[in-house]
């Protein structure tokens, strides 16, 4: 118990790093007291300050974050296998094959910023781009699965390409924010 409260005290140098304004007014608790009172108590202030910090990337274990990755890129090689009967086939196949790529390259932690964050632009600016459709849509009685397209309503093609786009930008966010793990 005394080894774990010595470092439960350690981690205040941390905390202190992390929230500054949270612990220049209140005065660290030195866990040197070999009590079982003391290092409950040093635990439990720990354990408290650890849960008011902040952290900018996902939290998962590094397995986690390999087998979701994993599971990003065979939906997305997926994604890209059914495209074939598609009239812009070509172009999905491209872009959902680049974000399997992506996410292949994450299970076995091969991130490349210069590869990835071109491509989060990509689907954000087309999806920017396609934005008009989905809200025609949204003003239409249309339903965007089973329908039949039409030259008269592109909308509904448009939205589906939409969404497709916003599914791979959840993704690439998601290898963009994990990178690190």
């Amino acid at each position: 118990m005394l080894r774990r409260s010595q470092e439960v005290a350690k981690s205040f140098s941390t905390v202190e790093a992390v929230l500054p304004d949270v612990t220049k007014e209140a005065k660290p608790y030195t866990c040197q007291d070999d009590s079982r009172r003391a290092a409950e108590r040093c635990y439990y202030i720990s354990a408290t300050i650890k849960s008011l910090s902040v952290k900018t990337t996902l939290s998962h274990s590094p397995l986690v974050t390999r087998v979701v990755s994993g599971v990003i890129a065979l939906l997305f090689f997926t994604f890209a296998a059914v495209q074939f009967n598609d009239s812009d086939g070509l172009s999905w196949i491209f872009l959902y094959g680049y974000v399997g790529v992506m996410a292949a390259l994450a299970v076995f932690g091969r991130y490349n910023l210069a590869l990835l964050i071109p491509i989060i632009t990509i689907f954000a600016l087309y999806f920017i781009y396609l934005t008009p459709s989905i809200l025609e849509w949204m003003g239409s009685d249309d339903s965007l699965v089973g329908g039949t397209m039409s030259d008269d309503k592109m909308y509904i093609e448009q939205s589906r390409e939409a969404f497709g786009l916003l599914i791979g930008l959840i993704a690439l966010l998601y290898l963009f924010f994990t990178r690190h793990q």
